[in-house]
């Protein structure tokens, strides 16, 4: 260690590495740990590893390498030991580990090489060449180039099974001992056999028969679980033949849930009972204090002197308390509640629904535009179409919704309203209309609202359109899917007053003449009542 600043620690795994047969090639794995206990900075470390078949290289190929901090970056290149000074033609890969932040050269920090690689078919032991380049001194450095060798050695191939270890698929770096009920876990497992049995306890046959090295339980384990691993050298499949006894090595892992399922016999609570998961009763349950449940089935009756809390789905023929609350939904036949019944999830009701008191369903209104939208719940569409601000424009609008097979219309602005005495006299006065429609919308169901403004309007009257939802909790809007197009609208008709008719100098001539013929003695109500009764008479005749 004196010929380097740096200290270097070595280890092997397996350890010794072992050497890789015809039929079973093994990996061997080098860690190099890197100390200071100098103060020194470091700029480049290079390991040089001879590779080939023989007794003096150690991997069959060029092996796979890796540094554990971010900022040193790593090259490599294959060269002849005369390259590196060694005055040999033995073939060396060799790996420069370089620091590529000046920031980082002092080495105050935990740092660490791996080397990883297929160990050739000869025992033997191979010199490594380490490298550095290292200083003592901070800027300007004055950079020094030590060298350091390592022996590696190469055994015998031996029968191995290590390291079976559980991980989460989510965490696979993470070993653990204890998974949730029902929780995907990875065991794996470290050896150079040729075949593999996993088998859990309680089952006689393996959950797993492979060649891989790793399995996944996707379903998990419901309870705490001692897994058996069995490894040999020859096909698991094959019977023994001629006498012939196969090793096995045996590796067991036990594993914890932390909400397993249980089977008791006899469960004594003098307490309150939580149950966490499903709970299947055969017959009544009668709780004289309180009772907490995520699930319960129960083919008999829940009688609850106190409180049930049930945080999932409630199942029973009958059911008796003082106070429930269900967080999910509830299934019964028969339901008596003294206190108050909180549904936080879902009550779902086959039958008649009955309040004595007041019912809070409405939500609060929720403006929406002209659209095509889908429901998160039933509830209400109302729209409506007012007045406009100045009675003296032209205004007319009409306002639509539609879903499934419902559809509903409103109209609203300014609206001329026509009175007559005969058809020689109109009045007319100007006015405004409003209105609106309400319209029901299911849950899950697609409603549309649409608005047609005239294309003559001088001034648009007011609209609004707004979602009511049932349900005053936390209930979302509705989802807007889409432009709604404008309802096709037929054009609105000018109406003309009428011409006068050419009768009526006519009409006035007479009225005159008979005046001179009474001597202006006609009572001025009879003379109106005539001329009216003469102009309708001709009206009629010539129109």
């Amino acid at each position: 260690m004196a010929n380097t600043l740096l200290s270097y620690e070595i280890a092997t795994m397996p350890g010794p590495l072992q050497i890789s047969s015809v039929y079973t090639p093994t990996t061997g794995t080098i860690s190099i740990g890197v100390f200071n206990s100098n103060n020194v900075y470091c700029q480049e470390i290079a390991v040089a590893i001879p590779y080939g078949n023989t007794i003096d290289e150690l991997f069959s190929a060029p092996p796979a390498v890796a540094i554990n901090s971010e900022v040193w970056i790593t090259n490599s290149v294959v060269q002849t030991g005369h390259k590196l000074g060694l005055g040999t033609d033995t073939l060396y890969y060799t790996a420069y580990f370089k620091c590529k932040d000046p920031n980082y050269y002092q080495i105050n920090y935990d740092l660490a090489i791996s080397i990883q690689g297929l160990v050739n078919t000869v025992t033997g032991s191979v010199p490594i060449l380490l490298n550095e380049i290292a200083s003592t001194q901070g800027a300007p450095y004055n950079w020094l180039s030590n060298q350091i060798q390592f022996a590696i050695t190469k055994s015998e191939l031996v029968f191995y099974l290590n390291n079976l270890v559980a991980v989460s698929p989510a965490n696979p770096t993470v070993p653990a001992t204890e998974f949730t009920n029902g929780a995907a876990i990875t065991l794996a497992w470290e050896s150079n056999g040729t075949f593999f049995q996993l088998y859990k306890k309680g089952n006689p046959n393996p959950v797993y028969s492979g060649i891989k090295s790793t399995y996944t339980l996707d379903n998990g384990i419901n309870n705490d679980t001692t897994f058996i691993l069995v490894a040999t050298m020859t096909n698991g499949n094959s019977s023994p033949y001629g006498g012939y006894v196969p090793v096995y090595l045996y590796e067991t892992i036990t594993l914890t849930v932390s909400d397993p399922d249980l089977s008791p016999r006899t469960v004594h609570v003098a307490g309150t009972l939580s149950v966490a998961g499903v709970s299947t009763l055969g017959s009544d349950l009668n709780v004289q204090g309180t009772a907490n449940f995520t699930n319960a089935n129960i083919s008999g009756q829940l009688t609850a002197t106190a409180n049930a809390n049930i945080n999932g789905t409630l199942t029973a023929d009958s059911v008796t308390v003082n106070k429930m609350t269900v967080n999910s939904q509830l299934t019964t036949a028969n339901t008596t509640v003294n206190g108050q019944l909180n549904a936080n999830s879902g009550a779902t009701i086959n039958g008649n629904l009955k309040a004595a008191g007041s019912v809070g369903m409405a939500g609060s209104p929720q403006s929406i535009n002209p659209g095509n939208y889908t429901a998160p719940t039933d509830g209400f569409v109302v729209g409506c179409v007012g007045v406009p601000s100045d009675n003296y424009k032209m205004s007319y609008s009409a306002i639509y919704g539609s879903t499934q097979n419902l559809a509903v219309a409103a109209q609203g602005g300014n609206s001329v309203v026509f009175f007559k005495g005969d058809k020689s006299s109109y009045e007319y006065w100007i006015g405004g209309i409003q209105n609106s429609f309400n319209m029901p919308v299911q849950q899950g169901a697609s409603f549309s609202v649409s608005l047609y403004n005239w294309d003559k309007n001088e001034i648009n009257p007011p609209v609004s359109f707004y979602w009511v939802p049932l349900g005053s909790g936390n209930v979302s809007s509705p989802v807007f899917t889409g432009e709604a197009s404008p309802p096709e609208m037929k054009p609105l008709t000018q109406l003309s007053f009428p011409q006068k008719n050419i009768h009526d100098l006519d009409i006035s001539d007479l009225m005159l003449v008979l005046d001179d013929i009474l001597g202006d003695k006609m009572d001025a109500n009879k003379r109106a009542r005539l001329e009216a009764s003469v102009r309708r008479i001709v009206y009629f005749e010539t129109r």
